[in-house]
C-alpha cells in the first residue's frame, strides 16, 4: 500500500510539472506573437487597423500565431482577450470580402514593395514592451500596470530618459473639486546622432492637435525613422512613431481634455537616471494620489454617471455604416475612471475620453485588460478604494484591485472560516481583499503557500477551503476558483476634520457651508488684525517723524544762537581793539611833534595810493586846479622831496 502510495505522487507530480511547463512555454508565445503583430503592421507600412488585404492577412497570422497555445493557455485570461479582440477585428474590417492567403509580406514603411534592409535605426527588441497612459482627471496606468487616480496639479514628466523626455501639464477641472485634468502635452525626441534630431510636439487643450513638430516638420532621420501620423480628422489624434527604438506615441484630445498614451520596449522604458521622477516608471507621489471614493464629486449620482457610461458602449456604428475603429466596450478600471469623472464634473466628455483611452490600451497593451463589465459602486463607499502603488507592484500584478459585490457571500464564508478581524460585517473588510486573476490548475496534488487561502468548487458548488500547505483533490471534478490573499494590506484612512460618537456623515455640501462660515469668521480676524498693526505702524513713522523734527529744530536754533553770540563777540573784540587803537593814536598826537608824525602818515599814504593808481594805464590824474600848472609841479616836487 505504501508503495502504490509513492507511485501515485511521483507520477502525479510529474504530470504537474510536465503541466506547468506546458502552460509556462505556451502563455509565453502571447507575448512573441504580439510582437510579430506590431513589427508586421511596421514593416508592412500599416499605421493602425484599416479596411485593407493587408492589415486582413495580418489580423489571421496573429491569430494563427496564437492559436498554437490554445491549449496551455486556456484558463489565461490574456489569451481569451487577445482572441476576442482579433474576432472583433476581423469583423469590424469586413476582413471577409478579402481573399485568405499567406500573410502579407512585410515590406518597409517608406514604400511598399521596396524591403527595407535593417540597420542602425531598425530596434531589434527581445518582444517584451510596456505601456503607460493618463487621460481624464486624470488617472495614470503606470509601466508596472499600476492604476492611479491623482491630483497632480501643474507640470509633472511621464518618461525623461536619453532618448524621450514627456510632460504633461494639469490644471483643476472644476473649482469645488481637487480632480485636475491634463491641458498640454510637450514630447521632446532627443538627438541620436545618424538617426534623429532633436524635434519639439507640443498640443494644448485650447488649441486644435496639428500633426506637425514646433518646426513645423512631420519627419526626422533617415527614411523616416521618426514620423508624425494623423487621423482623417487632424484635430483629435496624433501617433509618432520612432522607429530606431520601436516605440508609439498617441495623443488624443476630446473636447478640451487631452490624453496621452505610450508603448515602449522594455529595455527602452527602463533606461532612466537614478534620480528622474518619472511617473510612468514610480507613479504619483503619494501626496498627489486621489481616493476615487472621498474625492468624487456629485455633480451626476452614480446610477445616472453608469448610464452615460454603459449606454456609450452600444454606439459603435460610425456615419458610414461601419464600425468604429476606436469604439470599445468600457471595462475595468477605465470603466471606474469613466463614472469617476462623471459623477466629478457632469460632463459626457470624459465618457469618450475613457473609451479612446481603453482603445489605445486594447491596441497596445491587451494582456493587461480583465474584461470586468461591472464598475466599482462609488454610492457608499468612504475610503475603500485603496489606490495601487508602484512601491508594491507585484502583488498588484497577481492580485486583482478589490472584491466586488456579486463575491461578498464568498469571502464572507472565507472570513468567518479563517476568522479574519476586523469582522465580516464591516464594510472595510472587504475592501482588504484580494484574489489573483489567474488560478492554479487540478494537479491532485496541490500545495497552498503561506498567506494564501484557495476556495475550491465542486461540481460547480463552494466545497471548502485550501489552507497553506498539502491539499488533495479529485480532478475533474474539483477546480480551484478563487486565491485568496491573507496578507495585511495598507489603507488609506480619510481626512476627517472632526469624528462624532455616532459616525455622521454630513452631506459634502453642507460641510462646504461649514466650512466657509468658519473660513470666514477667520479671515475677519486677520483682516481686523492686519488693520490694527498698519494703524500701529503708521502711528510709530508718524511719532518718529514728529521726534526728529524737533530734535532738527532743536539743533538749529541752537546753531544760530551759538552763531551769533559769536558774531557779537566778534564785532565786539573789533571794536575795542579800534578804540583802544584810536587811543593809542590821540595820545601819541598830544606828545611833542606828534602833528609832524601824523602828516607824515598821512602823506606817505597818500603818495602810496598815487603810486598804486600809476600802476593803471588807464588812470588819469588831475590837478584840482587846472590852470596852475606851477602851483600843482611846486606841489609835487615838494612832496617827493619831503618824502625823500
Amino acid at each position: 500500500m505504501g508503495i502504490s502510495f509513492k507511485i501515485v505522487i511521483l507520477f502525479t507530480s510529474r504530470i504537474f510539472v510536465v503541466l506547468f511547463v506546458g502552460a509556462a512555454r505556451g502563455c509565453s508565445r502571447l507575448e512573441a506573437c504580439n510582437s510579430e503583430y506590431a513589427t508586421g503592421l511596421e514593416l508592412a507600412g500599416i499605421d493602425g487597423p484599416e479596411s485593407s488585404a493587408e492589415y486582413c492577412a495580418e489580423l489571421r497570422a496573429y491569430g494563427q500565431c496564437i492559436k498554437k497555445a490554445t491549449r496551455a493557455c486556456r484558463g489565461d485570461l490574456g489569451y481569451h482577450s487577445s482572441s476576442s479582440l482579433i474576432e472583433t477585428l476581423i469583423r469590424r474590417h469586413r476582413c471577409a470580402q478579402f481573399r485568405p492567403g499567406p500573410a502579407y509580406r512585410r515590406t518597409s514603411a517608406a514604400g511598399k514593395g521596396k524591403q527595407h534592409q535593417l540597420g542602425a535605426c531598425n530596434h531589434r527588441s527581445n518582444g517584451e514592451y510596456l505601456h503607460c497612459g493618463i487621460f481624464g482627471d486624470p488617472h495614470l496606468k503606470t509601466f508596472t500596470r499600476a492604476y492611479q487616480t491623482c491630483s497632480a496639479r501643474g507640470a509633472w514628466p511621464l518618461i525623461d530618459n536619453k532618448f524621450l523626455a514627456i510632460q504633461v501639464t494639469n490644471n483643476p477641472v472644476i473649482n469645488s473639486s481637487t480632480a485636475t485634468v491634463t491641458t498640454k502635452v510637450t514630447i521632446i525626441i532627443r538627438s541620436i546622432p545618424g538617426c534623429a534630431e532633436e524635434k519639439t510636439y507640443e498640443a494644448t487643450s485650447d488649441a486644435p492637435l496639428r500633426p506637425l513638430f514646433v518646426d513645423g516638420t512631420s519627419t526626422t532621420g533617415p527614411d523616416g525613422s521618426v514620423q508624425i501620423n494623423a487621423t482623417n480628422d487632424k484635430t483629435v489624434k496624433i501617433e509618432i512613431y520612432l522607429r530606431y527604438i520601436d516605440t508609439t506615441l498617441i495623443v488624443r484630445k476630446v473636447g478640451s481634455y487631452l490624453g496621452f498614451s505610450c508603448r515602449l520596449p522594455k529595455e527602452v522604458a527602463e533606461t532612466k537616471d537614478e534620480n528622474s521622477v518619472e511617473l510612468c516608471q514610480t507613479g504619483c507621489p503619494a501626496t498627489e494620489l486621489l481616493d476615487i471614493g472621498l474625492g468624487r464629486g456629485h455633480r451626476a449620482s452614480w446610477e445616472a454617471a453608469y448610464s452615460k457610461c454603459k449606454d456609450q458602449d452600444d454606439q459603435i456604428v460610425d456615419q458610414d455604416g461601419g464600425v468604429d475603429e476606436d469604439s470599445t466596450m468600457l471595462t475595468d478600471q477605465y470603466l471606474d475612471w469613466c463614472v469617476f469623472d462623471v459623477m466629478t464634473t457632469g460632463k459626457t466628455d470624459f465618457v469618450e475620453t475613457a473609451r479612446l483611452a481603453e482603445a489605445d490600451v486594447r491596441l497596445l497593451d491587451p494582456h493587461s485588460l480583465q474584461n470586468r463589465t461591472f464598475p466599482l459602486d462609488l454610492r457608499n463607499i468612504n475610503a475603500n478604494v485603496v489606490q495601487q502603488s508602484s512601491s508594491s507592484p507585484r502583488m498588484l500584478d497577481e492580485y486583482g484591485d478589490i472584491c466586488y459585490f456579486p463575491i461578498m457571500w464568498r469571502i464572507f464564508h472565507l472570513n468567518t472560516h479563517l476568522k479574519i478581524s476586523p469582522a465580516p460585517s464591516s464594510p472595510h473588510v472587504y475592501t482588504q481583499c484580494r484574489t489573483r486573476y489567474t488560478t492554479p490548475l487540478n494537479t491532485v496534488i496541490m500545495f497552498v503557500p503561506q498567506q494564501e487561502a484557495w476556495i475550491v468548487e465542486r461540481m460547480g458548488k463552494f466545497h471548502r477551503i485550501l489552507e497553506p500547505g498539502l491539499n488533495v483533490l479529485l480532478p475533474i471534478v474539483d477546480s480551484v476558483k478563487y486565491v485568496q490573499s491573507l496578507k495585511e494590506i495598507a489603507i488609506d484612512i480619510p481626512k476627517q476634520s472632526a469624528i462624532t460618537a455616532g459616525d455622521i456623515k454630513l452631506p459634502p455640501r453642507v460641510q462646504e457651508a461649514m466650512q466657509m462660515q468658519v473660513e470666514a469668521e477667520r479671515k475677519k480676524r486677520a483682516a481686523i488684525l492686519e488693520s490694527e498693526g498698519v494703524r500701529e505702524a503708521d502711528i510709530n513713522v508718524a511719532e518718529g517723524q514728529r521726534r526728529s523734527r524737533i530734535l532738527a529744530s532743536e539743533a538749529e536754533r541752537l546753531e544760530q544762537i551759538n552763531k551769533a553770540s559769536g558774531e557779537a563777540q566778534a564785532l565786539l573784540s573789533i571794536a575795542e581793539a579800534r578804540a583802544k587803537g584810536i587811543t593809542i593814536v590821540a595820545q601819541a598826537l598830544n606828545q611833542k611833534e606828534g602833528r609832524d608824525a601824523a602828516s607824515l602818515r598821512i602823506a606817505e599814504q597818500y603818495i602810496d595810493a598815487f603810486h598804486q593808481l600809476a600802476q593803471k594805464s588807464n588812470t588819469l590824474i588831475l590837478p584840482n586846479n587846472v590852470g596852475d600848472i606851477p602851483s600843482a609841479v611846486t606841489q609835487v616836487s615838494w612832496d617827493k622831496y619831503s618824502y625823500h
